[in-house]
């Protein structure tokens, strides 16, 4: 086991990532989890004690195994910085039940992927929940973000909310170089001519002299159940508000990582 994956085996910081977006004002994840625990409830009297605890052991697992993991089928690649017994228990009783595809998930989250008259009922609700939490939010200045903005414009944009941690306006990228050693980029999908109806953004980050990115993410469900919904494009105002989202998420994320390592 390399040094990193050793170090960033004791990551466990979901929670205290979801309590801080919130606090800066960040809810749209909320109406998805609120749905979920309702779902885990019919499951029995620990429901949604045990939904909590796969949502951090799913967590914890994507970040110690850089991102190298099925946590769902449970399939690790070569370093595996730490493994969940709780997983494992879940999988196995997933398969005692017959599930051969993703019998690591949850059977609250089971309903939504597997039963689609049950999940696109849900996911509707989410939606128009998400939608009010959003109207909620009394700043609707599009601020020049547009649905036909460029790439650069919305990396321009992102940019000036990451000033603070560092960060700075490459080429096609915006790059950080922390004092732990390591190093994170952020971009967007440029084979994306517009936005259509989602923000095509990616994080990697490195650790020492490495060439290669130990972590690449463009989707933060691990982090943060119910994030996606940060990146649904529906009207100019929502770009604004999925990349401060966006922003506030992965200064936290990196945070908590340079934290390990220092």
């Amino acid at each position: 086991m390399s040094l990193l994956v050793e170090i960033l085996s004791s990551w466990n910081a979901r929670q205290g990532i979801q309590d801080l977006l919130e606090v800066s004002g960040f809810s749209a994840h909320i109406p998805y989890q609120d749905e979920i625990r309702v779902l885990a409830e019919a499951t029995g009297p620990l429901g949604v004690e045990e939904l909590e605890r796969y949502w951090s052991e799913s967590g914890r697992e994507w970040v110690a195994c850089a991102g190298k993991v099925d946590s769902l089928n449970r399939q690790f690649g070569e370093e595996v910085g730490y493994r969940s017994a709780y997983l494992d228990e879940l999988a196995d009783r997933g398969r005692a039940r017959g599930y051969e595809v993703s019998p690591g998930m949850h059977p609250a989250e089971r309903v939504i992927a597997f039963e689609p008259e049950v999940g696109n009922r849900l996911v509707g609700r989410v939606l128009s929940e998400v939608a009010r939490v959003k109207e909620e939010v009394t700043r609707r200045d599009a601020r020049g973000m547009t649905r036909t903005s460029s790439m650069n414009d919305l990396l321009r944009y992102l940019g000036n909310s990451l000033k603070d941690y560092g960060f700075e306006h490459g080429s096609t990228r915006l790059k950080c170089r922390s004092s732990s050693g390591m190093r994170f980029e952020i971009g967007f999908s440029m084979g994306k001519s517009k936005i259509l109806y989602q923000l095509p953004l990616f994080l990697k980050v490195w650790h020492g002299s490495k060439t290669r990115p130990f972590l690449y993410a463009s989707d933060f469900v691990y982090i943060l159940p119910g994030f996606r919904y940060y990146s649904i494009v529906r009207d100019d105002w929502d770009i604004c508000y999925g990349l401060d989202a966006y922003a506030c998420l992965i200064r936290l994320f990196c945070r908590s990582l340079d934290e390990l390592c220092v």
